[in-house]
């Protein structure tokens, strides 16, 4: 789980093999109450994204509805 802005972001993370090892390789992110991203921005998630692909540099994240709608 991830707080930014007093929401809690919550992702799911599926293993994969990359060509040395077995990695974590698709994270879907998800959030628990919608109505938590009022005020959010792109930035924001950009922030999460980037603090995600630290822990797990493999991985695809997959941002679920309605989180995906700030991307378009």
């Amino acid at each position: 789980m991830w707080y930014i802005r007093g929401a809690c972001f919550e992702g799911e993370k599926y293993l994969g093999t990359t060509e040395d090892a077995f990695e974590v390789v698709n994270i879907s992110v998800t959030i628990s109450n919608p109505m938590e991203l009022s005020g959010m921005t792109r930035e924001d998630l950009y922030f999460i994204e980037k603090e995600i692909l630290i822990r797990y540099p493999h991985a695809k994240i997959e941002w679920k509805h309605p989180i995906d709608q700030l991307f378009s």
